[in-house]
């Protein structure tokens, strides 16, 4: 009689060694060493993040309001001098002249706005499109420095980041409120160009017949306060940009030294945890 063959139960062996699958996990785990990013260095980031875009969003937002108002004031003036010109030109040949000139002014002040308004645009544009890229990198660089399996190439990578950054958005503010002060400039000596000629020639033809003086009131009296505008307008601008530099000057400084301390005291802690994990295996 044939022996009886022993019953082996299936899966008992691929049981075990799930098990001690489990078992070996369970003590890698035990072992790796658990180091958050200091929260010091992530308030710093966060806070400037946010400040600094807010900063740059304002300060945009300000100066395309600023010029679209000018704009629109100019045009209010250029149409209602056109009105007045070309009634007072009908009755009066004495003022060809400067009906001429005011053609010429009129052309070069709208070209120039023209120029100024596209120029400011895109000068802003690419400075806050710029920021909201590097930021983006830099917060997952600053997210990174808790990778405690490669805490090195996390540290290189947030200081390459940063690096990249300070150098890249110093640089792209620079060039950005550079080129807007400049144009701004320009504009401002165009302004001051037209209303002085327009003066003068308003004076010479008043003189010559003082019924028209009335005829260039309007003028007079709409170019005061676009001049004290424009004046104001610069003033400001130098205050704001003031500010958004020494913000940024500020907030290099802190994430700087932040990062050093935070690399120090993560180490630090990482040895440690190691230490004490090497003395359990023992």
């Amino acid at each position: 009689m044939a022996p009886k063959k022993s019953k082996v139960s299936k899966g008992a062996t691929p049981a075990k060694s799930d098990d001690n699958r489990k078992t070996q996990t369970k003590a890698t785990k035990a072992t790796t060493p658990t180091v958050k990013v200091d929260p010091d260095l992530l308030r710093f980031w966060m806070d400037m993040q946010q400040d600094m875009g807010k900063q740059i969003a304002q300060l945009m937002e300000k100066q395309q309001k600023f010029y679209q108002d000018f704009n629109d004031r100019w045009m209010k003036i250029s149409s209602e001098m056109n009105e007045t010109m070309s009634k007072a030109t009908m009755d009066n040949d004495k003022l060809d002249d400067i009906q001429r000139s005011w053609e010429r002014n009129q052309q070069k002040m709208n070209q120039r706005l023209e120029n100024i308004m596209k120029t400011e645009n895109e000068a802003f544009e690419a400075l806050n499109t710029k920021w909201k890229a590097l930021s983006e990198d830099m917060g997952k660089a600053v997210v990174s420095l808790g990778n405690v399996t490669d805490m090195r190439k996390a540290q290189e990578r947030f200081l390459m980041t940063w690096t990249e950054m300070s150098r890249e958005m110093t640089r792209q503010m620079a060039r950005s409120l550079e080129m807007g002060t400049g144009e701004f400039k320009v504009l401002r000596d165009t302004w001051l160009e037209v209303v002085e000629d327009m003066d003068r020639h308003a004076r010479d033809i008043v003189e010559k017949d003082p019924h028209l003086q009335e005829t260039f009131k309007g003028w007079t009296e709409n170019t005061k306060d676009l001049s004290k505008e424009l004046m104001d307008h610069m003033d400001n601008t130098s205050e704001d940009v003031t500010k958004l530099q020494n913000m940024w000057t500020h907030s290099l400084s802190n994430v700087t030294s932040e990062f050093v301390k935070s690399v120090w005291d993560m180490n630090m802690k990482w040895l440690e945890e190691t230490s004490k994990t090497a003395m359990k295996g023992k």
